[in-house]
């Protein structure tokens, strides 16, 4: 059966940073792949970025077109609040299950967790780097895949020269996500995904949601942040298994 994922990603990245995971995902053709914007960020930079998750949601029931087949969403960080608030409000049904990585909950997960101590005070100091430096941080802060990220980080260096997110549009979406809490869960079919060596997010807030809604989760020992960038093949595996289940279900 042939399966459309709905890829978004989180705080100042774009749909064309899947670019590495798209070409892994191209190597299995029950996946039909479907990337988008969100406001403030890629082909949308020129927009404001929401304050809120609730908004960006809307913004993305507005834009999924109909695609006549099993719809998932795979959502990284903030992407994944955006997933999960999208299950919440969704019309017609469209998105039949999502898979959050590397997310956090304000209801569930605290503060100190939600965003690593040490990555928090690097933020004032971050927004006076140069866009490389502010990429090479990313890229640091992100992945453990250090063979990966040099040859990907070149891409993002182009990606910043093409279209660059305003530092506003960043620090919206920082309080969107720092603000962002759902306590009831919005479906059924929610799969978790973490990583124990993230150093953006504490792998607890993975658990810790995971086992408020009592659903299935996930957690990788080594990768980053990042892990469809980190490790796509065992992104993907779990991505087989569990839209196989689902649907069995």
């Amino acid at each position: 059966m042939k399966v459309t994922l709905v890829l978004l990603r989180g705080l100042m990245r774009d749909k064309r940073h899947w670019r590495s995971f798209i070409l892994a995902l191209e190597k299995h053709k029950h996946f039909n792949v479907f990337c988008i914007d969100l406001p403030g960020t890629g082909e949308l930079s020129h927009i404001k970025s929401p304050s809120n998750i609730e908004s960006c949601a809307k913004y993305l029931n507005k834009n999924i077109p109909h695609f006549g087949m099993p719809v998932y969403i795979i959502g990284l960080s903030m992407g994944g609040m955006v997933a999960s608030e999208f299950m919440k409000i969704q019309n017609k049904n469209r998105i039949f299950g999502i898979f959050i990585i590397n997310s956090s909950n304000g209801a569930f997960n605290k503060f100190y967790q939600r965003l690593n101590f040490k990555s928090l005070l690097l933020i004032p100091f971050f927004l006076i780097l140069s866009a490389k430096y502010q990429e090479k941080l990313i890229a640091y802060l992100t992945s453990n895949n250090s063979k990966i990220v040099q040859n990907e980080i070149q891409y993002w260096f182009i990606y910043r020269k093409q279209r660059k997110i305003t530092t506003l549009n960043f620090l919206r979406q920082l309080y969107a996500s720092s603000h962002y809490k759902q306590y009831l869960k919005p479906s059924e079919n929610i799969v978790f995904i973490g990583s124990k060596k993230d150093r953006l997010v504490n792998f607890n807030c993975t658990e810790k949601w995971a086992k408020a809604w009592q659903s299935k989760y996930y957690i990788h020992e080594t990768a980053g942040h990042d892990i469809p960038l980190d490790d796509p093949i065992w992104l993907i595996k779990i991505l087989q298994s569990e839209y196989i289940r689902l649907n069995k279900d």
